[in-house]
């Protein structure tokens, strides 16, 4: 009779466990990143189910007007500005925006870094705000 317990209960969790629902940011919810040296941030918004925006500026620290020797790293992943598109207008970058497929909770936590050419010239977290 134990044995037939523990497998009903093991059976149960399983389903349980299984049949839950990952977490998912809400439609609205926001994460950020700041960057203290440059002066700026980038802001994630949930606005569907599964498209987020994101916006950003950078308000010092950019003194060459050339988008291809600025990079931004995001967790391992690094794209030049030129190919976010992104202007420059030294000592500022931007304001840019976009919108892409994803979940901003999958972000959470992630490390982001602006670079010039292979250096590092300021990073952050993205946290939920």
């Amino acid at each position: 009779m134990l044995k037939t317990r523990s497998i009903a209960l093991f059976a149960f969790l399983f389903t349980y466990l299984n049949a839950t629902l990952l977490c998912r940011a809400a439609i609205g919810d926001k994460a950020a990143a700041t960057f203290k040296i440059l002066n700026g941030t980038a802001t994630f918004e949930q606005v569907t189910e599964d498209t987020f925006s994101i916006y950003g500026v950078l308000n010092k620290g950019i003194d060459e007007n050339d988008p291809d020797i600025y990079f931004i790293d995001l967790n391992g992943d690094t794209l030049s500005f030129a190919e976010y598109n992104i202007s420059i207008d030294p000592p500022k970058a931007g304001p840019w925006n976009a919108t892409t497929n994803g979940n901003i909770d999958e972000l959470i936590g992630t490390y982001i870094a602006i670079l010039y050419d292979e250096n590092t010239i300021d990073d952050s977290f993205i946290v939920k705000e």
